[in-house]
């Protein structure tokens, strides 16, 4: 039976298993196509938005860039089942500048050796690298408002958070209809105002921060959050939806121990490196220095 039918690992002479080409999910030659077309796109906005000629050319040769590691990442996974690597693509923003970006194509693995890689690594791994592949995943998953938010919750000081409730007059709400309304976003220079409770809820979810009780030093930052757009339009709609008590929830958001921990790890040696230069080391500090 041939490879190609039986669907089996081929195997070189070294005894390493090799992944058929034939193997990859047909959305890797759709997506090399569909960024084909985004960089034409952009090329021809560039054109028209004045950005000239040079703003089009980097596109296209970001696009060319692409491509060859798609083309490569193809070639590699037909002849070895290696690791990801990282690759960069430079392209042209709406405003004429350069960004790059850090990017990722995997080599698709099976489920089974996906978790055998897991549990072998389990065996061979010290508790500081069991430690350091748990914060990695977790910073994966953030966005950089959110990176911003923890960098200024790691002071250890509470923000102000704020809930809305619907139920009984007396007592705790019976219901949350809208939450997470929080005074960390611009001290923190989040970017997307509107995004703050979606982000300390993805936080809270990743339990890199905590919720606390309410704290009556906070009062005036609560007094801002009441007064802001998104928070008495949610109040708006709450009373318009119903005929039972509508109450706010006073809370307190604060870094957790798991955060705490992530970030000293994170920033272990920056502080001091900072203090003897005269100077803040690195970014994350940066941010609370310019509250």
């Amino acid at each position: 039976m041939s490879d190609k039918t039986s669907g089996r690992k081929r195997r070189s002479g070294a005894g390493k298993a090799v992944v058929p080409a034939d193997t990859l999910p047909a959305r890797v030659g759709e997506f090399a196509g569909f960024m084909g077309k985004v960089a034409e796109r952009l090329a021809a906005n560039a054109r028209a938005s004045g950005l000239g000629g040079k703003a089009a050319e980097q596109l296209r040769k970001a696009e060319q860039g692409l491509l060859r590691t798609l083309r490569q990442r193809m070639d590699d996974a037909g002849r070895d089942a290696g690791s990801d690597r990282p690759e960069q693509a430079t392209y042209v923003s709406s405003d004429g500048s350069e960004v790059s970006r850090t990017f990722v194509i995997p080599v698709l693995q099976s489920p089974k050796r996906i978790l055998e890689d897991l549990l072998q690594r389990s065996i061979d791994q010290t508790r500081d690298q069991a430690e350091e592949d748990l914060y990695a995943l977790m910073l994966s998953e953030l966005v950089p408002d959110e990176a911003r938010i923890l960098s200024l919750l790691s002071s250890g000081e509470p923000q102000a958070l704020m809930h809305i409730g619907v139920g009984s007059p007396f007592g705790t709400p019976g219901r949350r209809v809208a939450e997470n309304f929080c005074s960390v976003g611009r001290p923190a220079q989040v970017k997307l105002q509107d995004c703050v409770p979606l982000y300390v809820a993805h936080l809270l979810a990743l339990n890199l921060v905590d919720e606390g009780p309410e704290d009556q030093a906070l009062e005036s930052r609560y007094q801002i959050i009441e007064g802001e757009r998104d928070f008495r339009a949610a109040m708006a709609q709450a009373r318009d939806q119903t005929r039972l008590s509508v109450r706010v929830v006073r809370r307190t958001v604060v870094i957790s121990k798991l955060g705490r921990r992530l970030w000293a790890t994170c920033t272990e040696g920056q502080q001091a490196a900072g203090e003897s230069a005269g100077f803040s080391a690195s970014p994350l500090s940066a941010i609370r220095q310019g509250e």
